[in-house]
């Protein structure tokens, strides 16, 4: 706000008391200018902000509530992540992995190289067995491997994260019967009905597999989730199996989903 002397129109100071330029004595003090300055807000506005603050208020506890109640990652405690692991989420976020020293990764993609990466490697195949005969929209999300390790103190084999929307419809317990009716006895290691780390209960499964004259152990595991049920795969040679065992566990139990199950 400018301020002028009312004689002779100079520009003067809000704390001025006399015009510098003809003496006169000015009727407006920094105080009027002050209080001229000010303007009361609305009541609407005041509502507006007090509305927009509760808002945020709302959000900002619902969303401590959620995490609270279902954080986004949680460890493992029996299964400590070694170091040198690699942590990965997919693509569509919609859940995390922990893979070892020199595994890489794939998913799917538009060119159809992810497809002919799995027929030149028909023990990944193989291994869906027998959910692929099952459930007839088995669909394989990643693929994460190291089936070349190049010292012996890297972890062989390969890990799957598929997912179906018709096994969403089997109960853990089903899927221990599925695995005892279709599997053989001799190569069905173990079969139970397990927790994950949030409570909720698993299928899961130790067997045998033969793919190209070549002898497999694979740990098959059922977790549900919103979109479906996830069914993990995680599999080394079986000469390999004793000694790197843990390690696929640890692989498979770093598997969380980004969203709780419905």
């Amino acid at each position: 706000m400018t301020l002028r002397c009312e004689n002779c129109g100079q520009v003067v100071q809000p704390t001025d008391a006399v015009c510098w330029q003809c003496g006169w004595k000015l009727s407006l003090t920094a105080t009027d200018v002050a209080v001229a300055g000010e303007r009361p807000l609305s009541v609407t506005a005041v509502l507006v902000y007090a509305a927009l603050t509760l808002g945020i208020i709302v959000l900002l506890l619902l969303g401590f509530r959620a995490l609270g109640r279902y954080p986004l990652v949680m460890l493992d405690p029996k299964a400590p992540i070694k170091p040198g692991w690699t942590f990965l989420t997919d693509q569509r976020q919609t859940f995390t992995l922990e893979i070892p020293p020199g595994w890489t990764w794939r998913e799917d993609d538009l060119n159809g190289r992810f497809a002919d990466w799995l027929a030149e490697h028909p023990p990944v195949g193989a291994s869906l067995y027998p959910w692929n005969e099952l459930v007839g929209d088995l669909e394989i999300m990643l693929v994460a491997d190291n089936l070349q390790p190049e010292t012996a103190e890297q972890v062989p084999g390969f890990v799957l994260v598929t997912r179906s929307y018709l096994l969403a419809q089997v109960t853990p317990e089903q899927m221990t019967a599925v695995w005892r009716d279709s599997v053989a006895p001799e190569n069905l290691l173990a079969v139970a009905v397990a927790t994950d780390l949030r409570g909720q209960a698993k299928g899961t499964a130790v067997l045998t597999i033969s793919s190209g004259g070549d002898e497999w152990v694979c740990r098959q595991e059922g977790v549900a989730g919103r979109d479906g049920r996830y069914l993990l795969i995680a599999c080394l040679p079986a000469a390999l199996y004793e000694a790197h065992a843990r390690e696929h566990e640890i692989l498979l139990s770093s598997f969380q989903l980004l969203l709780p199950p419905s």
